[in-house]
């Protein structure tokens, strides 16, 4: 959980933090006007779907995922 506090902090200072998890292949994105929301998509599909920050694939995608650039989240 430590993870994704950090990944809190730094949204709440106005960052916005994109994340990869290749083993669920899952990209997020983390934005301070998503509220207590991530934008989540699948590799391949390009679309992104807004889920709750406590939802169990998005805690277990960032202990497992790596930050990566917007332009890597956008071409995931």
């Amino acid at each position: 959980m430590a993870e994704l506090t950090k990944i809190s902090i730094r949204v709440k200072h106005g960052e916005t933090i994109y994340v990869i998890d290749d083993y669920e292949e899952r990209a997020m994105c983390f934005a301070p006007e998503l509220g207590q929301n991530v934008l989540s998509k699948r590799k391949g599909n390009g679309v992104a779907y807004k889920r709750p920050l406590t939802d169990k694939l998005i805690i277990e995608s960032v202990f497992s995922g790596k930050e990566v650039s917007k332009e890597d989240y956008d071409n995931y």
